[in-house]
């Protein structure tokens, strides 16, 4: 019998581990997609896909309960955060690995992971009215990173005092959560760790983003390379934030005085886990035998695999896109009837 798993938000990169994991299974596995976009290339590259209302409508909940319920689901994984948050309290009636809602609201809100564990950051001010930004500006370089974001979107390196106000004044004024850091730079680390449900640690594998920008949303370049100071500083952070279980990512920076914590992806992979599967580990099938209570024995980890992003073309017919529309309209008609 094939194992059914539905991934949510399949419009991202990180999909792509997912999907090439399945491909190397030792179990026959049927990947179901979905997205609340109907032009997620991802959506075409699997047998089963479905288009769904974007996680903050009124019937996400009940069409994603029509498609475990047609697709005959049995596990499921979620690849973002405000999604993850919105489930964790959930019975959706199938198997996951998801965090308490409170982890996930504490790593989701970065004002929050600072609150929780401030002796793992570079030196941080909560932006507010009341700052002395001028003293502030004598510690530059900083930066200013917003609290709801991830993977480095809107990081603002401000190359004056000039610019330094402008922007804490806006955000503000328009109520947006920032955050102010000392910017620390060297080698710059993330660390993918699997928990199973007691707790145990199935691995932590950590890759140096190698590649030369500063802020590196969206890393186009990593390579495995175990580093345990860097990984005991991720597992540590994890343990604070109550995050032994399941999958997390951390990101770090490591120099000559020490390491700083980035942020947190508490729940869910990242994107360059696909350096993970080609290094010959397997988590979806590992994930597949934690949720069915089967014994786990931690992979043996093979370093130097790099991960070299580069955008792709993906070729469809436009009928299948004006289906995956037709289908959502279906389910939610029935939804709003119901």
């Amino acid at each position: 019998m094939g194992k059914n798993i539905l991934i949510t938000t399949a419009g991202g990169s990180g999909i792509y581990p997912f999907i090439e994991a399945a491909k190397t299974s030792k179990y026959d596995i049927n990947l179901v997609l979905t997205d609340a976009s109907e032009i997620a290339g991802a959506l075409y590259e699997v047998e089963k896909s479905y288009v769904v209302p974007p996680v903050n409508d009124k019937n996400y909940l009940c069409v994603l309960k029509e498609i475990i319920k047609k697709e005959k689901i049995q596990y499921f994984i979620s690849l973002l955060d405000e999604e993850l948050i919105f489930l964790a309290d959930k019975d959706l009636g199938v198997k996951t690995l998801m965090p308490s809602k409170e982890a996930l609201l504490n790593t989701w809100d970065k004002i929050k992971t600072y609150q929780n564990c401030p002796e793992f950051f570079s030196q941080t001010w909560i932006l507010n009215e009341t700052l002395n930004l001028k003293e502030i500006w004598k510690q530059k370089p900083i930066l200013l990173k917003p609290a709801l974001s991830r993977g480095g979107r809107g990081i603002i390196i401000p190359e004056d005092f000039e610019e330094l106000e402008f922007y804490a004044k806006r955000f503000i004024k328009k109520s947006i959560p920032y955050l102010i850091q000392k910017f620390v730079e060297g080698k710059e680390y993330n660390v993918s760790t699997l928990h199973d449900k007691e707790g145990n640690l199935i691995y932590a594998i950590s890759r140096w983003k190698f590649e030369k920008r500063l802020i590196k949303s969206g890393s186009k370049a990593s390579v495995v390379e175990k580093n345990e100071e860097v990984i005991n500083f991720a597992l540590q952070v994890l343990k604070k934030l109550g995050l032994t279980y399941g999958f997390n990512n951390v990101e770090v920076i490591q120099n000559e005085k020490g390491i700083f914590l980035l942020e947190v992806n508490g729940g869910r992979i990242a994107a360059q886990d696909m350096n993970i599967v080609k290094s010959g580990v397997n988590f979806l099938d590992i994930f597949i035998d934690i949720v069915d209570n089967k014994k786990v024995t931690p992979p043996e980890i093979k370093e130097g695999m790099c991960n070299i992003k580069t955008s792709r073309d993906i070729w469809v017919e436009f009928k299948e896109i004006e289906n995956k529309k037709r289908t959502l309209n279906e389910y939610l008609n029935s939804c709003s009837s119901s």
